[in-house]
């Protein structure tokens, strides 16, 4: 694990006060904490379905924030994780979703992919990939990996009093994903400006729409905002965390028919 950062001395908190802070929230279980994704509101998202938001917003799926169709994150760390959402008839539970954020699927995975490395499940995004676009393959798709792979910030909408948030991208956002990577590699630190968010909205071949995060680097970020950043990173190192709010399996499905959709003939767009 990597070690903790020195807290900027700018921040709002005295010596004094972050001791006493620290000491206020000793009771609280590391393996308690929760990190809730920004999503992406989309048709089918249970929140537009029931009239709480708008399709095409940015939504903090704990605490039902709705940030608009712009938004921006500070991010603190990234990981590359895994989602599995199965259809009737495949392994699992149709109704459930199913996360990784190690190599090697979870015990909790149904039993056919359970303790398996990803890179061994022919179900996986990169043996599915790479099946479909071998020639000497007959390999036959017709729609998205099962087992999708997806990139997630961890982070904080600013002003939002610093509470963590994980913006996962997979499927029809991969080209976000490595242009985020790209910004966060280049600077100094990753939160030394924050992530400009906003959305575009596409169509699949059914003309229904769906809608995509876009990324550019944006404003440099203040001391006191990098202060937080270095307090959550820290916080995150030294805690196991809940993943919450991934998109339902219907959802999640859409999406990767709509990557396929998309995709050159003869190959995966993904």
């Amino acid at each position: 694990m990597t070690d903790a950062v020195a807290v900027p001395e700018s921040t709002d908190l005295s010596p004094a006060e972050q001791e006493a802070a620290t000491a206020a929230l000793a009771g609280i279980d590391s393996n308690d904490l929760v990190l809730p994704m920004l999503k992406v509101t989309q048709q089918s998202t249970r929140e537009v379905s029931d009239g709480s938001i708008e399709s095409g917003h940015y939504l903090n799926a704990l605490t039902g924030t709705d940030y608009g169709d712009t938004t921006e994150l500070i991010a603190v760390t990234y990981f590359k994780g895994r989602l599995y959402s199965p259809d009737k008839g495949e392994p699992g539970d149709p109704d459930r979703t199913y996360l990784a954020t190690e190599d090697v699927a979870p015990s909790s995975w149904p039993e056919e992919y359970a303790g398996r490395p990803f890179a061994d499940i022919p179900e996986a995004e990169e043996t599915w990939k790479a099946r479909a676009n071998d020639p000497e393959d007959d390999f036959a798709w017709g729609h998205g990996p099962p087992i999708q792979t997806t990139h997630n910030y961890v982070g904080y909408v600013p002003g939002d009093e610093g509470i963590p948030v994980r913006l996962s991208l997979k499927s029809t956002a991969t080209p976000t994903a490595r242009k985020i990577n790209s910004i966060l590699s280049f600077a100094k630190a990753p939160w030394a400006a924050v992530l400009s968010l906003s959305l575009v909205r596409r169509e699949n071949a059914k003309k229904q729409p769906y809608y995509v995060v876009e990324a550019a680097r944006g404003r440099q970020t203040t001391a006191d905002e990098r202060g937080e950043a270095v307090e959550l990173f820290n916080l995150i190192q030294r805690s196991r965390v809940q993943l919450v709010g991934d998109e339902t399996p219907s959802t999640a499905k859409a999406e990767a028919r709509a990557s396929v959709e998309k995709s050159a003939e003869g190959a995966l767009g993904i």
